[in-house]
């Protein structure tokens, strides 16, 4: 985990992960959505869209980032908008991976007013190319997602300090049918690593009201979702869960 530099959130984090498709939606419609979803008491949105042009999801983010600012005038709490660098154009034959990188770099006016950057697991070891635009690394949030204990010591090794790993899948999700789910188990072999028993780990994949808690037992430090957020009462259920394990569990980065 890096130090010196303080983001202000307390953990456990909740996060929202926008849909498949969220850059179809027009500005007012994703506004919308924005503003329902930070009702709930998010920490972070984490931005993407890995089927969207990079134009269109460079539009998105700006979106949610002045939506997220305006609550934070009205409200006073920070929500940190973080831009998911995923694509599938790699994947699907159209284009290197190195070139989907370079073309997914957000502008630097967004760079400038985003909170952090994800990487997908395959994508960490181009981290560099995100920062070239004269960005300092060290006062973004910068995470990558993992699905072993490997891995996740690989990323360990990338060119920029880390400030926390996403973990999972952690149960069976509609986001990946047919997966199966690398589960807690994998929270819990990463946390008692001893070369990673220091970094933040945010669990991801089918996480509801009714299994948060194991994620968090197992020694995660936020839990990451995607359909729950989107439901105002299950969202509550989960800001309340967190705020609980807050007062057990005190920490922050």
């Amino acid at each position: 985990m890096r130090v010196g530099y303080c983001f202000g959130i307390t953990l456990p984090l909740l996060q929202w992960i926008t849909p498949q498709e969220i850059c179809k939606k027009d500005k007012m419609e994703l506004c919308k959505i924005v503003e329902s979803v930070v009702h709930s008491g998010v920490d972070v949105i984490q931005v993407r869209d890995q089927g969207a042009h990079s134009a269109a999801i460079h539009a998105a983010a700006m979106t949610v980032v002045n939506k997220a600012r305006e609550w934070e005038q009205k409200r006073g709490n920070k929500i940190h908008v973080i831009y998911n660098m995923n694509s599938d154009q790699d994947l699907l034959g159209n284009e290197s991976l190195l070139n989907v990188i370079k073309d997914r770099v957000p502008p630097k006016d967004l760079l400038d007013a985003l909170g952090g950057v994800h990487f997908p697991e395959r994508m960490i070891e181009y981290c560099e190319f995100v920062f070239e635009k004269s960005i300092s690394p060290e006062k973004k949030l910068v995470g990558t997602s993992v699905h072993s204990v490997e891995s996740a010591l690989s990323a360990l090794n990338c060119s920029i300090s880390l400030d926390y790993l996403q973990v999972g899948t952690m149960f069976p999700t509609e986001s990946h049918i047919g997966k199966i789910p690398e589960g807690v188990e994998l929270i819990r072999d990463i946390k008692n690593h001893p070369a990673l028993n220091s970094i933040p780990l945010i669990g991801v994949g089918g996480i509801q009201s009714t299994n948060a808690a194991q994620v968090l037992k197992a020694g995660a430090s936020g839990i990451a979702s995607i359909r729950s957020l989107l439901n105002p009462q299950e969202a509550s259920t989960l800001r309340q869960l967190l705020n609980e394990f807050k007062t057990q569990h005190s920490a922050s980065f």
